[in-house]
């Protein structure tokens, strides 16, 4: 007999990670588990922006604090897991699978994160103030999602200005 949890793999891009969960149970049925940010060694940080990508939802978690996670039968689930110990975590283009693959740079200074991006599509970020985004100079009106804030960034290379109000 085989526990019934789900199998998880992970790889390292950058400061962020990516997790993906596998329901292999050889009998069938659902599996269930979950997902610490604590489980991807070396990820650093103490709360975490967890985006699932199939779903498009975001939450954010301490460490140590669990994301439950529940498969059917032969499903898979993919979460990007990106630092968010300080006021802004850039998921990075969220069409893309690994989001955080899309930055190509990112500078952290006080109430304002510049992002240089590799390929263009929906930046994805969270940010728990209220904010202004400017893509390439121009002011860009972000888009609630669920958990977290979309910019349309056309073009490679866009340079994406984050600043709190």
């Amino acid at each position: 007999m085989h526990d019934a949890v789900p199998l998880k793999v992970w790889s390292r891009c950058g400061a962020a990670a990516v997790v993906a969960a596998f329901n292999v149970l050889a009998e069938g049925g659902g599996v269930s588990g979950s997902l610490y940010a604590s489980d991807v060694p070396d990820l650093t940080g103490q709360r975490f922006a967890i985006f699932d990508w199939y779903a498009k939802r975001c939450h954010l978690v301490a460490r140590d604090e669990p994301t439950e996670l529940e498969l059917a039968e032969d499903d898979a689930a993919m979460y990007v897991l990106v630092p968010a110990d300080d006021e802004f975590a850039v998921i990075g283009i969220v069409d893309k699978y690994v989001t955080p693959a899309t930055i190509r740079d990112q500078a952290r200074l006080p109430g304002r994160c510049v992002v240089t991006l590799r390929v263009g599509g929906q930046l994805g970020y969270t940010i728990p103030h209220p904010h202004t985004v400017l893509v390439n100079g121009a002011a860009v009106e972000p888009r609630r999602e669920d958990g977290y804030f979309t910019v349309p960034c056309p073009g490679d290379g866009a340079l994406v200005e984050l600043i709190r109000s």
